[in-house]
């Protein structure tokens, strides 16, 4: 992913596994409408992230100059995406 650049920001009917290397930022909604952000690899720690089904969901790269690595696993064939846009709903909480 090159800086700065959000990956995702969906929810789909397949559960999803990520895993991100470098200044990575997992961003979902949980079923009440409350946003959540975490960093992927604290400490260069690394952390699977489970994604459930429609769970809307975001990946950004938070480096103003650096790439990072976003791998993405899935239980099937990705079908029914739907486009969500976080983004906007972070800016308003």
């Amino acid at each position: 992913m090159p800086s700065n650049q959000i990956a995702g920001n969906h929810k789909h009917e397949k559960q999803e596994a990520l895993l991100g290397i470098g200044a990575t930022v997992f961003l979902w909604q949980d079923g009440n409408g409350q946003l959540h952000e975490e960093v992927m690899n604290p400490d260069d720690e690394l952390y699977l992230f489970i994604i459930s089904s429609g769970i809307p969901h975001a990946v950004i790269n938070k480096s103003p100059n650096e790439p990072a690595i976003l791998y993405e696993y899935f239980d099937d064939v990705q079908k029914n995406v739907k486009k969500v846009d976080l983004l906007q709903d972070l800016e308003r909480s």
